[in-house]
C-alpha cells in the first residue's frame, strides 16, 4: 500500500474517533497536496482538515493550511444551511401526514463526531409507490423541480430526483431501493419490501422515520455492492458502515446480515469492506460480525486500492466512469449466465445508461444509434481534457474485472 495512502487512512481514522492527528512524520508541500486532493476526490475534505490542522508538519504551510480551511469551511457551512433547510422540509412532511423513509443522509452525519463536517451530495427518501403522487404535489408545491424534467411516467421511475434552487437541497425519492431494469440488482429489491419495522431516530432534537437497524446496514451494504459494479465506492461509504456497525452494533441481526449477503454470493465483498473497518478503522476484533465472516477472511487491500484510486463512487476519472459499462456488463452476464459482451458494452452501451447522458433519448429510443456516435466522437475528437482514453478505459476496465473475481462475485 502507497505510503500517502497509508497516512491519509491514519488521518481518517483519528477523525472517525473523535482524535487529532499528529504525525510523526515531515510531509513535504506537495505530500499534503496529495492528501488533501485526495480527501476532496472522497469528499471528506472538512473531515480530513478537523483532524489534521493542528499537525505541526502543517504549520509549515501556513499559507496553504490557510487556503485549505476556507475551503473545508465554505463546505461545512453549506452542509449546515442543507441540513438546515432539510430537517424544516422533514417537519412539514409529517404535518402534511407524510411518513417518508430516510435512507443514509442525515442518519448517517449523525453518526460522524461532528456531522456538518460529513457532506452528503442528496437526501435519500423510501417511499411507497401509491404516494408518489402526493409527494411529487408536495415538493413542487415547496419550490422542488424535477432533475430530469422529462420525466412524465412517475410511477415507472425507481428513484426521482428533485432541486430546490433557493436552499439547493437535493432529493432522491426511491420507490424501489434498486434499479429494476437489471435482474442483478433487481433481486436486491425483495430484500426491502416497504418496511412494518420502522424504528425513529433522534437528529437535532429532531425525529426521522428510518428502517430499522439491521435492514438499514444491509441496504448501505447492497447499495456499495451496487456501486462497486458500476464504477466504484468511495472510503466515505465505508466510514458510514464503520460508524453504524459500532453504534448499533447491539440491535442489529448479525446472522441475517450474514446469510442475506450468502444468499447473493457477496459475503466474500462485505467480508473485505469489514476487515478495513477492522484493520484501518480500528473495529473492536471482537466484533459480531468479523466472527462470524472468520470462514469467509480474505485478503481486503485489493478492495482498499479499488476504493483509494477511484474516488468517491469511482468519479475519479472519465477514462473509470466509462469502464464502469465494461464492469457492469460482464457481472450482469455471469448473473444471467450468458456470454459477456464487455468491450462491446464499452463502447455500444445499453439505451438504460445512454438516456442518463443525452437526455434527447427520452422516449426517443431510435435515436440511440446517433447517440452512439456522438459518444465515439468524444472518445477521440473531443477537447484534450475531456477526452476519454480508450486503452486506459479498457485497461481500467480489465483490472476492476479481476477485483470482482478476486472477491468471488464472478468466476
Amino acid at each position: 500500500m502507497n505510503d500517502n495512502y497509508l497516512v491519509f487512512l491514519k488521518i481518517l481514522k483519528d477523525s472517525l474517533n473523535n482524535k487529532k492527528t499528529h504525525l510523526d512524520i515531515n510531509l513535504s508541500r506537495d505530500e499534503w497536496r496529495f492528501l488533501f486532493k485526495l480527501a476532496s476526490v472522497h469528499d471528506i475534505l472538512p473531515l480530513f482538515v478537523n483532524s489534521v490542522f493542528e499537525d505541526s508538519s502543517l504549520n509549515q504551510y501556513p499559507q496553504f493550511k490557510s487556503q485549505i480551511i476556507s475551503r473545508a469551511k465554505k463546505i461545512t457551512l453549506s452542509q449546515a444551511k442543507k441540513t438546515f433547510y432539510f430537517i424544516s422540509l422533514y417537519q412539514e412532511m409529517i404535518e402534511a401526514n407524510l411518513k417518508p423513509i430516510i435512507m443514509k443522509g442525515i442518519i448517517c452525519r449523525s453518526l460522524y463526531p461532528d456531522p456538518e463536517l460529513r457532506p452528503s451530495c442528496d437526501e435519500d427518501i423510501y417511499i411507497s409507490s401509491s404516494e408518489i403522487f402526493n409527494y411529487h404535489k408536495f415538493l413542487l408545491d415547496h419550490g422542488f423541480l424535477l432533475v430530469d424534467p422529462n420525466i412524465i411516467d412517475l410511477l415507472s421511475q425507481d428513484e426521482i430526483s428533485y432541486y430546490n434552487k433557493k436552499t439547493h437541497l437535493y432529493l432522491e425519492i426511491h420507490q424501489r431501493l434498486f434499479p429494476t431494469s437489471f435482474p442483478l440488482f433487481n433481486r436486491l429489491n425483495m430484500f426491502f419490501p416497504i418496511p412494518n419495522k420502522q424504528v425513529f431516530e433522534s437528529i437535532y432534537d429532531s425525529y426521522f422515520y428510518t428502517l430499522d437497524y439491521t435492514e438499514h446496514l444491509l441496504y448501505m451494504l447492497f447499495h456499495a455492492y451496487k456501486h462497486f459494479l458500476y464504477s466504484g465506492i468511495g472510503i466515505r461509504q465505508i466510514a458510514d458502515i464503520y460508524l453504524f456497525s459500532k453504534k448499533f452494533d447491539s440491535l442489529i441481526d448479525w446472522n441475517y446480515i450474514i446469510q442475506s449477503c450468502i444468499s447473493i454470493n457477496i459475503q466474500y465483498f462485505v467480508s473485505a469492506i469489514f476487515s478495513i473497518c477492522f484493520n484501518y478503522f480500528g473495529l473492536d476484533c471482537n466484533h459480531h460480525i468479523l466472527l462470524l465472516l472468520d470462514d469467509y477472511e480474505i485478503d481486503e487491500e485489493s478492495l482498499l486500492f479499488d476504493i483509494l484510486s477511484g474516488g468517491s463512487y469511482g468519479t475519479s476519472s472519465r477514462d473509470r466512469l466509462h469502464s464502469s459499462n465494461m464492469v457492469l456488463e460482464t457481472a450482469s452476464a455471469y448473473n444471467d449466465k450468458r456470454n459477456s459482451h464487455g468491450f462491446t458494452k464499452t463502447i455500444f452501451p445499453n439505451y438504460i445508461y445512454m438516456k442518463q447522458k443525452y437526455s434527447f433519448l427520452n422516449n426517443r429510443k431510435y435515436l440511440l444509434p446517433y447517440a452512439w456516435l456522438l459518444r465515439l466522437f468524444d472518445y477521440f475528437f473531443s477537447s484534450h481534457k475531456r477526452r476519454t482514453n480508450f486503452l486506459h478505459t479498457i485497461k481500467i476496465g480489465t483490472d476492476r474485472i479481476a477485483v470482482l473475481r478476486k472477491y468471488h462475485l464472478i468466476d
